[in-house]
């Protein structure tokens, strides 16, 4: 199926809002994204339709449990194969869900950024296509990262573990200047080349500046 097909049967949208298209047209074509929009501007589309298209699995890192479970109930919900992996699981749940995430049964997995250094994770994802890793609430790297929750910070150390690079994604609505800055520096990190899209006037300019002189800056949209 193609994308617009993908759209309409599982999402029940006829076209695009406005970057979604741009964002999915990247990430097909291999290349990683940092997508700022607007709180409603459908960001989880973004990634949810290469996920479906992509050879593999997708991984999702989450802040929020209940965040997850939202997700993940509306993708099952529209015949989409989804799971999350978090600490509301009973321990029957969790086998149960590893035990399928290792066959290959999900196209989605949602988890928490604490997931990703655990044996399990690690096991989980050497047995895996991973077709690309999306960081959704992206200005928790900023805003969590340097406090509480420093398994942001490892995100990148986690990829670079994998036994194959995917594309990688990152998602926000906060168009902080600071937070953009730092969802650069730490998620892309290595990364060469990326294309940014933003719809926050003043702050594009603050982006094509920065990551100009940190990276290659190949694109960005207004």
């Amino acid at each position: 199926m193609d994308k617009l097909s993908i759209l309409k049967e599982y999402f029940g949208h006829k076209s695009f809002r406005r970057g979604q298209e741009a964002l999915i047209d990247h990430i097909l074509s291999g290349r990683d994204v940092l997508g700022i929009m607007p709180i409603g501007a459908g960001k989880s589309v973004c990634y949810q339709v290469p996920a479906l298209m992509m050879n593999g699995t997708t991984i999702v890192i989450s802040p929020l449990i209940s965040l997850m479970k939202d997700q993940v109930n509306a993708l099952i919900s529209s015949g989409i194969s989804a799971a999350c992996i978090n600490s509301s699981l009973t321990q029957e749940e969790y086998a149960e869900t590893m035990r399928r995430a290792i066959r290959g049964e999900f196209r989605l997995i949602y988890v928490a950024p604490e997931r990703l250094g655990t044996s399990e994770m690690e096991r989980l994802v050497s047995s895996l296509i991973i077709s690309m890793v999306t960081v959704d609430e992206a200005h928790c790297v900023s805003q969590w990262g340097q406090d509480f929750r420093p398994s942001y910070l490892r995100i990148a150390e986690f990829i670079g573990r994998l036994p194959q690079r995917p594309v990688i994604s990152a998602f926000t609505a906060m168009q902080i200047r600071p937070t953009a800055f730092t969802i650069g520096l730490i998620i892309y990190s290595f990364i060469a080349l990326f294309f940014v899209y933003t719809e926050f006037g003043i702050d594009s300019i603050f982006l094509m500046y920065i990551l100009y002189h940190r990276y290659w800056l190949s694109s960005i949209h207004l």
